[in-house]
């Protein structure tokens, strides 16, 4: 269990570290040129010079809004998100959901100008890149929690044609949606790609879902906190 959780943990950030949106500054040469992650996407979605030039217009946007904000809310931010975990920890539901809110209070302003960057970016792709979008997305999350299981060439170019294809279904998918898509993807993966070895060397024997560990987690926590209550009313 402690293994599946690790993983899906993995998948989540994965998942951050792939989308436009994740890299800094420091993605972009000093000639304006695209690079890491940005300049995968225009060679592999084979964007047009039109599509280049507006992406490389949009990410100056984007880090010029992000250091406003940083200089502006950055103390706030984390004295926020300091307390809501604190707040967290102590088991107080009431405090610690006054605490969260203050938290995504804290950081609306980033949270809308990332929103409306990814919306951005998106609205300037065809149907069939925002496809090879989603699938390239799903092939770098899975590769990266897969990284373990020493995977062969032949198993990582079976992986990204599953991706790509995936992706073509789920170019409009989000929230719910696409989160579960991502993880039913990687169990896919393992099941159908990986040996019994490897699965292994992942501490996942194919026994049990990450959706089923992380319900498990969070009805262990709501339990302790509950039993933490109760004996302080007590006293």
């Amino acid at each position: 269990m402690k293994n599946a959780r690790l993983l899906m943990g993995l998948v989540l950030l994965a998942s951050m570290i792939f989308t436009p949106g994740a890299w800094a500054e420091s993605d972009k040469g000093d000639s304006g040129k695209l690079k890491g992650w940005h300049a995968f996407y225009a060679k592999e979605l084979n964007m047009t010079d039109e599509q280049v030039e507006q992406y490389r217009q949009m990410l100056a946007k984007r880090e010029a809004a992000e250091a406003k904000w940083k200089s502006e809310n950055k103390e706030k931010y984390e004295a926020a998100k300091k307390a809501a975990d604190e707040a967290k920890a102590s088991g107080d539901k009431e405090a610690y959901k006054k605490a969260k809110e203050a938290y995504y209070a804290a950081k609306k302003d980033k949270d809308d100008a990332n929103k409306a960057y990814e919306e951005e970016f998106e609205s300037m792709l065809t149907p069939e890149q925002k496809g090879k979008k989603m699938g390239l997305t799903l092939y770098n999350s899975v590769k990266w929690t897969t990284k373990k299981a020493d995977l062969t060439s032949e198993q990582e170019a079976k992986i990204k044609e599953m991706a790509i294809a995936e992706g073509a279904t789920l170019k409009d998918a989000k929230g719910k949606e696409l989160h579960q898509a991502k993880a039913a993807f990687k169990e896919k993966v393992l099941s159908e790609v990986l040996t019994a070895e490897q699965r292994e060397a992942l501490g996942n024997k194919g026994k049990g879902k990450p959706e089923k560990a992380m319900k498990e987690k969070k009805e262990k926590k709501e339990k302790a906190a509950k039993a933490k209550k109760e004996k302080k009313d007590k006293e």
